[in-house]
């Protein structure tokens, strides 16, 4: 009956190119929805618009973000999700993205706890506009 949000271990944290970028969220997609493809989000800024076109040319299923706030305050609108369990660590496997996390501002690299940000939030929306549908 709760929602419960797993996090897989081993997030992709790598500099790739955008080629490699795409190449890389579809085997993961694939991965992760058993050959069916299962959808991303990313930031719509900059050159990451770009981005989120070349993943719709391939197929991927694929969702701009529009942020309007800094990374800390996007942080803390999801926290309480983590701290209510509703969000769900594996017990290995996430120790990169712990520490973003847990050391935010502090720590020299944040790219992981920003896609995990992006994450939540989209599937957060997802299971909401489902809600909505099943009730009307």
């Amino acid at each position: 009956g709760d929602l419960k949000i797993y996090i897989m271990p081993n997030p992709v944290n790598e500099r790739l190119s955008g080629f490699e970028t795409t190449e890389m969220a579809k085997s993961v997609s694939l991965a992760l929805g058993e050959g069916t493809m299962t959808p991303f989000w990313v930031e719509n800024v900059g050159y990451q618009a770009m981005q989120i076109e070349a993943m719709k040319r391939e197929g991927i299923p694929v969702e701009g973000i529009n942020v309007s706030s800094d990374k800390r305050a996007r942080l803390m609108t999801i926290s309480s999700y983590v701290q209510n369990g509703t969000v769900l660590f594996p017990k290995k496997g996430c120790e990169d993205l712990i520490i973003q996390l847990t050391f935010f501002g502090v720590e020299q690299h944040d790219d992981l706890a920003d896609a995990f940000v992006l994450c939540v939030q989209g599937l957060l929306k997802r299971m909401n506009d489902k809600i909505k549908i099943d009730f009307i």
